[in-house]
């Protein structure tokens, strides 16, 4: 036989779908939950640690080829316990349950939505107070955030958004307002741009991990 270790798609002829590949020892435990999504991926629970080596904490999303989807990963430790059922929301989350009560150090009690990658977008940069040591922006999101997200503020090269580096000497504070946060910047300084045009990048990360496409804007000091 064709070893296909917990994992196989099956043609409608009931032959084996050759072009969905472990391309190494695939599952490590049992499987007790499939979910196809609209793009071809699987999800797939149950009570493994890894697919092919790669650490998988009992839930793992599997490309349409059979390789593993490594933009999907877990927080630390992930869940404790066997995954029972998978549910995909209208807005994209994925509903998680099982015999689990901790994801990574959190609480989780049987139930665990995660936030899928690059869901998080940001917009309508919106700058004010602009000085040479500080300033405010209001931006909108999209994607489920709270206290715990986190921010980052990146200076890009004076003509494209290429080069970007930390800014760490800024400090960063924001209050939730609806879908509307501000981000308050001070104490910074601009490296790549001694004049009074810089460019910025800001890019957000959820408390689950997931980080959102980046946010580039040109702001104008004021004298």
């Amino acid at each position: 036989g064709v070893s296909r270790p917990r994992l196989a798609r099956i043609n409608s002829d009931g032959s084996l779908d050759t072009s969905f590949v472990h391309t190494g020892s695939g599952l490590n435990n049992f499987v007790t939950s499939l979910l196809l999504q609209s793009d071809g991926k699987v999800l797939v629970g149950g009570d493994f640690s890894s697919y092919n080596g790669v650490s998988a904490p009992r839930l793992a999303r599997i490309n349409s080829d059979g390789s593993l989807d490594t933009s999907f990963v877990q927080t630390g430790s992930g869940l404790n316990n066997i995954v029972n059922a998978l549910s995909l929301q209208s807005d994209g989350k994925i509903s998680v349950g099982g015999q689990f009560t901790a994801y990574d150090t959190q609480n989780a009690w049987h139930l665990k939505a995660f936030t899928p990658p690059n869901s998080i977008s940001i917009g309508n940069l919106v700058n004010s107070a602009i000085t040479q040591t500080s300033f405010t922006s209001t931006i909108g999101f999209h994607g489920d955030l709270n206290n715990n997200a986190t921010f980052t503020l990146k200076w890009c090269n004076q003509t494209d958004n290429a080069g970007c580096t930390p800014a760490n000497d800024a400090t960063m504070s924001w209050v939730p307002a609806t879908s509307t946060y501000s981000v308050n910047l001070s104490g910074f300084s601009n490296p790549n741009d001694p004049g009074d045009v810089l460019k910025l990048q800001i890019v957000v990360t959820d408390p689950d991990g997931v980080t959102g496409s980046p946010l580039n804007s040109t702001v104008t000091l004021a004298p």
